[in-house]
């Protein structure tokens, strides 16, 4: 990856005239000591970046973890006879 490519610069030239709102949040690796670099960038009305925000917590709330998936999930095998 490009170093001096700066993906929120290039998100905010793309979507900035064509969309009423826009939120792009990225992290970058973590660091050997755990820190990670985290960016967040937003366009259109501040309470209209609150309800996407907002309504993108809600969604990840509702999504089942790794665990409860495993739990939900049917098994299905294929058995030769």
């Amino acid at each position: 990856m490009n170093s001096n490519r700066n993906p929120h610069k290039e998100f905010e030239k793309t979507f900035s005239k064509s969309q009423a709102g826009y939120v792009l949040i990225t992290c970058g690796n973590p660091s050997d000591d755990g820190n990670m670099h985290v960016e967040m960038t937003y366009g259109g009305s501040p309470d209209l970046v609150n309800i996407l925000i907002h309504g993108a917590q809600i969604y990840l709330d509702e999504q089942p973890s790794e665990e409860q998936e495993e739990e939900i999930t049917p098994r299905i095998s294929l058995i030769k006879s």
